[in-house]
């Protein structure tokens, strides 16, 4: 059993919630900007900026609104909207009255809208529109608990800050201030691919650490001066969620889409300095690059360029610069000097595609594919891919700058440690791991306390690494050895990625498949018995209906040897004998004119479309 642990550098406060970084980033900085609000303009789409003060002000107003609507301290108020400034509005404003938030995915169906809303006992919903308010009014008289539905877009926040008018300051105050880090800060629910969601109940003081060690462990990303970043991703997913609080305790400015058909024009208007996404993103901002190429003429150079800027990213992962960890190598002359030349031309349009500032890029959600990594970095953007849960509060591990490692998911962030056990088991420990399952004490002890080594570390369950509940008892499918055990890299080494891989052979990689009985009686019948599987004999290569089969070369066609026609060799059948034969037919001097043919002439593999990058499945 082998463990790897980083150490705690962070200091989290003993004390206090989620809503002190904003009253701390009011105190040091209160004319930052936080938020950039979207404005449409006729030249294209604009934004409008909102400082920390004015965010501040806006959230205490919509606080004070849930205060004079009856929320009480540890309520649930529930948020169902996609991506937009005003989600995080909502979310600070039920901190701040004291209240716990709870997101809904925009993509929920009515029935795990209505099991979230009973099961969380939700007593105020903030929507995005009329459509939702109407789904949520076919069951409400069956949420016993709710008793108000706002509608964003029918002027949710200004009804919020008119009804807490009569509401001080002070009592404002003393409901912010009434939470500790032991307290519900939200609850999250799973996404309940095999059954009823659950709720992980994730505390002020797990997402205090998660923020303090992320903006630790990416301190580039966040340290610059100009660090701004446009959130894509659903906010009522963890992973979105804690870069939005990580950006707000570090003075970064954040802007907000939720449209994937306009998000290259958001990209190009807003110009962030880092994004975040998961694998498809990427993929698709590749795609659109490769197309628009092949459309303007230039695929094959678009092509030539891809490969260069993945032959240069493997070079310098065999460099000892820094960005990966314990690699030795050279990267030859050439090659440089063929990828300062697509930098200036390919390259640079592939940057615009995300603003032109985009240094940095984190993916997650879903294993990232290292030719899709090797390309992002080939162009100049580093893309750095994590692995977390929503029981963890977002990342476990990440790859950070400076210590990269495509095909991982990096080392442990600061405070965390992960071990394998023998069985291939992932284990791991830290302040981020949530307080168990909102109103479910049976899969909480399931979870966590009946899963408890002596150190505390936490063994998950019923969640496999894409998200969902196919197997009752995890099993994390790392790399193993042929002897069963899994293969970790030595101490100091990132942590492999969630996934197998694949040799072509059997093997480590490729165990041999369990034989069922009826293999075995098969096996018996067959006088293989002892021998393993029998093979299954290849069948012969048909053609295609309504295609002639084509004939080997050298050989003429169907209906006999080939004869002189009066448009050149034919067969008896009357049609045009193969290259060859045509040749043979014309003499020994004309041997040479099938290479004149087009028909023989092997195509190109620049006439081709480039093949594109693809996440690992």
């Amino acid at each position: 059993m082998r463990e790897y642990a980083t150490a705690s550098d962070v200091d989290v406060p003993a004390s206090g919630n989620l809503s002190d970084d904003l009253e701390q980033r009011v105190r040091e900085t209160p004319e930052l900007v936080l938020v950039r609000r979207p404005a449409p303009s006729p030249d294209g789409p604009g934004w409008r900026d909102l400082t920390a003060l004015e965010l501040r002000e806006q959230v205490r107003a919509v606080a004070k609104g849930l205060v004079a609507s009856g929320v009480e301290v540890g309520d649930r108020v529930g948020i169902w909207s996609r991506t937009r400034w005003e989600w995080v509005v909502a979310d600070y404003a039920a901190w701040y009255a004291g209240a716990v938030s709870v997101p809904v995915y925009e993509t929920s169906s009515q029935a795990q809208v209505e099991h979230v809303l009973t099961d969380a006992g939700v007593r105020a919903l903030v929507v995005e529109d009329a459509t939702h308010a109407a789904h949520v009014g076919t069951f409400r008289a069956r949420a016993e608990d709710l008793h108000h539905v706002w509608a964003i877009e029918g002027g949710a926040l200004d009804l919020l800050a008119r009804l807490g008018g009569d509401v001080s300051d002070d009592e404002l105050e003393a409901r912010r201030t009434s939470r500790g880090p032991e307290d519900p800060a939200t609850v999250i629910y799973t996404s309940g691919t095999t059954g009823a969601p659950k709720g992980c109940t994730l505390t002020h003081g797990n997402l205090r650490f998660e923020v303090e060690a992320t903006t630790h462990a990416l301190e580039p990303l966040y340290a610059a001066d100009d660090a701004s970043t446009l959130v894509v991703l659903p906010l009522a997913h963890v992973f979105p969620r804690v870069l939005q609080l990580a950006c707000v305790r570090a003075g970064v400015a954040t802007g907000h889409t939720s449209s994937i058909t306009a998000l290259d024009e958001d990209l190009r208007s807003f110009a962030p300095t880092f994004v975040l996404g998961v694998p498809r993103i990427f993929e698709m901002l590749f795609n659109q690059a490769s197309q628009d190429a092949t459309a303007d003429g230039d695929g094959r150079r678009f092509a030539r360029a891809v490969e260069v800027a993945m032959a240069w990213s493997r070079a310098r992962s065999a460099v000892g610069d820094g960005s990966d960890v314990g690699a030795t190598g050279r990267v030859p002359l050439r090659l440089r000097v063929r990828h300062a030349g697509f930098d200036r031309t390919v390259y640079r349009q592939v940057r615009d595609r995300l603003g032109g500032a985009c240094r940095y890029a984190v993916s997650g959600g879903a294993p990232l594919g290292e030719r899709l990594a090797h390309f992002y970095r080939g162009v100049g953007i580093d893309l750095l891919e994590g692995y977390g849960l929503t029981e963890s509060a977002a990342a476990l591990t990440v790859n950070t700058p400076g210590a990269t490692r495509i095909g991982t998911v990096g080392r442990p962030l600061p405070g965390t440690a992960v071990r394998v056990s023998e069985d291939g088991e992932l284990l791991f420990r830290g302040a981020q791991v949530f307080a168990g399952y909102w109103d479910d004490p049976e899969s909480t002890a399931e979870a966590l306390d009946g899963r408890r080594d002596r150190r505390g570390r936490v063994r998950p369950r019923h969640r496999s690494p894409a998200g969902d509940h196919r197997h009752r008892r995890r099993q994390e499918r790392l790399p193993h050895r042929a002897g069963g055990a899994p293969a970790l890299p030595p101490a100091g080494r990132p942590v492999p990625c969630g996934r197998r891989r694949t040799t072509g052979r059997r093997g480590a990689a490729h165990p041999r498949p369990r034989r069922t009985r009826r293999m075995v009686r098969v096996e018996r019948s067959l006088g293989r018995a002892g021998r393993g599987p029998a093979r299954r004999p290849r069948p012969p290569c048909r053609p295609p209906a309504g295609r002639r089969r084509r004939e080997p070369v050298g050989e003429p066609r169907r209906g006999g040897p080939s004869v002189r026609g009066p448009a050149g060799p034919v067969d008896r059948g009357g049609r045009p004998a193969h290259p060859v034969a045509q040749a043979a037919a014309l003499g020994p001097d004309a041997r040479d004119a099938r290479r004149r043919l087009p028909d023989v002439r092997p195509v190109s593999r620049s006439h081709r479309v480039p093949a594109v990058p693809r996440a690992s499945a």
